[in-house]
């Protein structure tokens, strides 16, 4: 019988063909056998095959590989036969015609063809985790196998990132120790994306340094939320404690205050500093006038009026002004008209 293979385009394949006697003893054949490859039994069925091996033309053939053949061993024989790389895939028909003790005799196998395998390159986007699990049946070349499953754990490059894991931990202090660095990054990353959503309006002088800020003082927060064995360590908020004078809730109060104060200057694009308010600029009507009332007494700024003395003995007023204002002079006015005082 002949191996039935499975091969690539472009591949070469051992077929392989035994001659047995009535008694099932393995036999040579008169001479070398011959070999011919035909399509699948859908395209060449057995009767057009009996016929051409009758004939000896093998009309419907798509290669006769005969001197290919070889004899391995009493009545084993093997041809080799290298696919073409335009091959479609499918079963194809290997046929064997001998010469035993004077009869011809054959015999119709197949291999298949199938479709060049496709590898595909995973293409691991950003803002991913990966997580490795080595279970404990693996082992090592001596043939010892882990005592329990390891994990490990790596992420991708996060984005949008607008703090850093080192940043965090300058601005909390020890109570983040034993928390991963890893998870320190994807805290900041949703903190990122917190800070993203928030910015309206258009983007002022402050949202880069803002957006830091609110993601260190959110990022902290949430890190606060977390199980109390992250890291395999217990998260004591005692170390919250910044002074001899203040506690955990006072210092969890005063990063909440401050995630809230930078919120505000993120959600104005950038646009206010901390403590400054939304309330909008108070309008001032005439305020480019140049006779707009001023806070005061009204009197002429001396860079425009000279007056060693400030007094009230006198209004005047420059030639582009409508209203008098107050001022001592005993000159003419710098840049005025006007004559001097009588």
């Amino acid at each position: 019988m002949s191996t039935r293979a499975c091969v690539n385009p472009g591949d070469s394949v051992t077929l392989r063909m035994t001659l047995r006697d009535a008694c099932g003893e393995f036999i040579d054949a008169d001479s070398a056998p011959e070999c011919h490859v035909y399509p699948g039994s859908s395209s060449v069925d057995s009767a057009t095959i009996a016929a051409e091996v009758d004939s000896g033309v093998y009309t419907s053939e798509l290669e006769d590989i005969s001197v290919t053949v070889a004899n391995i061993s009493t009545g084993f024989y093997e041809a080799t036969y290298t696919v073409p790389s335009s091959t479609s895939a499918g079963v194809f028909q290997d046929v064997w015609v001998s010469q035993v003790s004077g009869n011809t005799v054959y015999a119709v196998l197949n291999f298949r063809v199938e479709e060049p395998p496709v590898i595909s390159i995973q293409d691991i986007a950003k803002n991913t985790l990966i997580v490795v699990i080595i279970e404990d049946t693996v082992a090592g070349t001596s043939g010892n196998t882990l005592a329990s499953d390891e994990q490990l754990t790596f992420s991708t490059q996060y984005r949008p990132y607008y703090a850093s894991p080192d940043l965090l931990r300058l601005e909390c202090g020890n109570w983040v120790e034993s928390i991963p660095d890893d998870t320190l990054s994807l805290m900041i990353h949703w903190s990122s994306i917190e800070a993203d959503r928030i910015t309206h309006g258009p983007v002022g002088s402050m949202l880069s340094m803002a957006r830091v800020k609110f993601v260190i003082y959110d990022a902290a927060l949430r890190l606060l939320l977390l199980p109390a064995n992250v890291g395999g360590k217990k998260k004591n908020l005692g170390d919250l404690m910044i002074s001899n004078s203040s506690d955990a809730r006072a210092t969890i109060k005063d990063i909440k205050d401050s995630r809230d104060e930078w919120w505000r200057v993120v959600n104005a694009g950038g646009s206010i500093v901390p403590g400054q308010g939304f309330s909008p600029e108070v309008a001032v009507k005439g305020k480019r006038d140049p006779d707009r009332r001023r806070v005061g007494r009204l009197w002429h700024n001396p860079v425009d009026f000279y007056y060693p003395v400030p007094a009230g003995n006198k209004k005047l007023r420059r030639t582009s002004q409508r209203k008098f204002k107050t001022g001592y002079v005993n000159r003419r006015p710098i840049g005025s008209n006007e004559p001097d005082d009588e």
